[in-house]
């Protein structure tokens, strides 16, 4: 699977040209069309490592307000609660039928999530602690 990123229209341009070139390269070796799967999405800022690494800081923070007022929970579950306090879910239909919310995923391989939703995980998981724990999670972007 190639990934190309269309920035701007020479981008597209040039992506166009390619799949032009690998048609005719297949057709002037005799060879037969390959179906193509070609997926088009808006383009997305994706989250950066260092974004990723402060959100486990703030989660990491979490756990120690829930402990200061008395909870014990591990990173991963106050992970799974952020992610559903924030309303971070999806809807998926099972092959019985049945209809489930699941959180969406943070993983660096997925499309749920770009700058943006870092960014409000961030300041969503700041804000709750702050509201509901009395808890104050210092914050480097300020």
């Amino acid at each position: 699977m190639k990934k190309y990123e269309i920035l701007e229209i020479k981008d597209f341009t040039a992506f166009v040209k390619k799949i032009y070139v690998y048609i005719d390269h297949n057709h002037s070796q005799g060879l037969k069309f390959k179906k193509l799967n070609i997926t088009v999405k808006s383009w997305r800022a994706e989250k950066t490592s260092k974004q990723h690494r402060f959100y486990w800081v703030v989660i990491t923070d979490m756990v120690k307000a829930f402990a200061s007022v008395g909870y014990e929970f591990t990173k991963e579950e106050v992970h799974e609660f952020v992610k559903k306090q924030h309303g971070y879910t999806k809807t998926k239909t099972l092959k019985n039928g049945t209809i489930v919310n699941v959180t969406k995923s943070i993983a660096d391989e997925s499309e749920d999530v770009n700058i943006k939703v870092m960014m409000d995980l961030i300041d969503f998981s700041i804000r709750w602690c702050a509201i509901n724990l009395d808890y104050k999670i210092e914050d480097p972007r300020n």
